[in-house]
């Protein structure tokens, strides 16, 4: 799909929205649903940020440096169809607007993925399914709303308005995520130290305890070089006769 028409079509889901608009966009909770054809959708749960320990190739330059964070929410699918053909709802399903009316797509199967991720799969009539979908923001935009469209340049979509924090807030956040992050990597400097002190220590034990073993053996050799021969005595016990004592 070329840019414009990745446009195009983002503007067409976001007109979808806007035509809906005179519906107010529901407030997030597990009791809240909003209807796109057969599937009825509810956002459970929103962490911002949501920290991972995992690292991932994928991880923009912006992420590392921190001027990005991740967003995570817990969403659940229900068909309320009876017998129709079972629709397929996915992670990329998802989108999320931000305060600039700017659109991001989730991060999928990434390592720093929220857990349990809603994967992609089929729900069958009456059945529910459950995952968290997770996507990367900088951190001077704000979460707005998600929407859910059930298929490509699909008019059911279901949106979701999220609640805003204001800008010492979101600057207290990030503040937290930085300093913690900082803490972790010195903890990590600090035990990796640590660890590399323990095992000299332990080189320098076993090194001492070959030296002294060395050193006992070779001074139980040198105790055996010394000590003087046994004197020969013969045969006590010869029986031999004199052949001159006829």
């Amino acid at each position: 799909m070329t840019p414009d028409i990745m446009v195009a079509s983002m503007s067409i889901f976001d007109r979808f929205h806007r035509r809906d608009a005179n519906h107010a966009a529901p407030a997030i909770g597990p009791t809240i649903e909003r209807v796109a054809g057969a599937l009825a959708i509810s956002v459970l749960a929103v962490e911002d940020p949501w920290e991972s320990d995992a690292k991932s190739h994928s991880s923009s330059e912006a992420y590392k440096r921190g001027d990005e964070r991740l967003v995570a929410f817990d969403v659940r699918i229900r068909n309320t169809a009876t017998g129709a053909e079972p629709p397929s709802v996915s992670a990329s399903k998802f989108h999320l607007f931000d305060d600039a009316d700017y659109v991001t797509e989730s991060i999928g199967r990434d390592a720093r993925a929220r857990a349990p991720l809603l994967v992609e799969t089929f729900v069958a009539p009456g059945a529910t399914v459950r995952g968290w979908v997770t996507f990367s923001l900088p951190w001077e935009r704000r979460p707005a709303r998600l929407q859910f469209f059930s298929g490509y340049l699909s008019a059911q979509v279901a949106s979701f308005a999220l609640p805003m924090c204001d800008a010492a807030e979101q600057a207290r956040r990030r503040d937290a995520v930085m300093g913690a992050r900082a803490q972790a990597e010195a903890d990590r400097a600090r035990e990796a130290q640590e660890g590399e002190a323990r095992a000299a220590q332990e080189r320098e034990a076993r090194a001492a305890q070959r030296a002294a073993a060395d050193a006992e053996a070779a001074r139980a050799r040198y105790a055996q070089q010394q000590r003087p021969p046994a004197p020969w005595r013969g045969d006590d016990n010869d029986d031999d006769e004199d052949p001159g004592a006829a």
